[in-house]
């Protein structure tokens, strides 16, 4: 049993540390975010709603200390909009159109979050209510309906190839974004500016070089200053989305990781009596043995060579066990094997090593035995 609990955490322990260095696409340090909700009563249609947002978001950069402010519909790690979209060049049947990511955002939100632009250019003073519809897409979608093309110039269009939707240009290509789990592959999102498609909803990315506590703060009032009844709700950092997205593999690793402790401990416990067990059954032997001319080495080698054929033994059966109990956690490993060799290789090198220590002091004492109190007669 401790061999399949060091197994398991083995294998979650390197899948959680490959998962660790994947890149979310964003650059989370020094940023806080909070969500931003505009009463459809006092806010009731689009005009209202880019006023009402743009001027928020105006009074939060002027916050001393920030040096970006963005606003956004979606934030990493988190759902977005989906609609139908269908590509240049790549018109699908009606009703077969791909359902694509969408996420509106204001002009300081890629550099706000540390997105890369890879190709084309980044917003410009004509991206706004009333011109030429644009958007941007990440690489993955880039890669997926544009390969070996410059998508730069291209259209995109919400619905099917007939649709009466505006088309939007694509004015640059960004890196991509986890947008459902570090563990998950990015599955592509459009970017279109807030300005030209405004929600009631949104949420707030603030970069800055204070305190982020000190930053929310300042934000609230400023968000009550503009209007009472608004709230800044849901503020957490960053770093502690990411951080939470990781969160149920930190636990089971926690968990598992806990149980092959003990379970090695125990294991440890168990050699060291069983061995205890076994000197004193054998102290006459032992005597005989050092009676002979047996040397303290021979002893020792008696004593642990029964212990490593015992431990042996337990290892072949525990990788057997670990082997078809292993493939159950599949699910939870991030590009990590479920018959890793090196985690196979480690538990049982770790096992076999705990197992000789802990029969290291029976086998010691055991060299003490006395020839003449051993075959002293009952």
């Amino acid at each position: 049993m401790a061999l399949v609990l060091l197994v398991g955490a083995g294998l979650l322990t390197r899948s959680f540390a490959k998962l660790m260095q994947v890149d979310p696409g964003v650059q989370a340090t020094g940023v806080t975010t909070g969500w931003i909700s505009l009463p459809a009563k006092r806010y009731p249609d689009e005009d209202r709603q880019r006023l009402a947002m743009n001027e928020i978001l105006r009074r939060v950069q002027s916050i001393p200390g920030v040096t970006s402010a963005a606003l956004t519909s979606a934030l990493p790690l988190g759902s977005n909009i989906q609609n139908k979209e269908t590509f240049e060049g790549h018109p699908r049947p009606k009703g077969q159109e791909p359902l694509v990511e969408v996420q509106f955002v204001t002009p300081d939100y890629f550099r706000t979050m540390g997105l890369r632009l890879l190709a084309g250019r980044g917003f410009a003073a004509s991206d706004v209510h009333g011109g030429q519809p644009v958007a941007w897409i990440d690489d993955v979608i880039a890669k997926k309906y544009f390969p070996g093309e410059n998508p730069v110039g291209k259209w995109i269009v919400h619905g099917g190839f007939d649709s009466t939707e505006p088309k939007q240009i694509i004015a640059g290509v960004v890196n991509s974004v986890h947008d459902t789990g570090l563990d998950e592959r990015a599955s592509g999102i459009i970017y279109t500016p807030f300005d030209q498609a405004p929600l009631s909803w949104m949420a707030v990315a603030i970069k800055a070089t204070v305190p982020l506590e000190q930053v929310t703060s300042s934000a609230r009032r400023e968000l009550a200053a503009f209007d009472k009844q608004l709230a800044l709700s849901n503020e957490q950092t960053l770093s502690a989305i990411i951080e939470r997205s990781i969160g149920q593999e930190r636990f089971t690793l926690l968990v598992l990781g806990n149980f092959a402790i003990v379970a090695l401990l125990l294991a440890a416990v168990g050699v060291y009596g069983v061995i205890a067990y076994f000197v004193a059954q054998r102290s006459q032997e032992i005597g005989i043995r050092i009676a002979l001319g047996a040397q303290r080495g021979d002893v020792v080698r008696l004593v642990t060579r029964n212990v490593l054929a015992s431990a042996g033994a337990g290892i072949v059966l525990g990788l057997v066990v670990s082997a078809a109990g292993s493939r159950l956690m599949s699910r939870l490993l991030y590009e990590v094997q479920p018959t890793d060799v090196v985690t196979y290789a480690s538990g049982s090198f770790a096992l076999l090593l705990v197992a000789a220590l802990a029969a290291l002091v029976p086998a010691t004492r055991a060299t003490r035995v006395s020839p003449a109190v051993a075959l002293k007669p009952d």
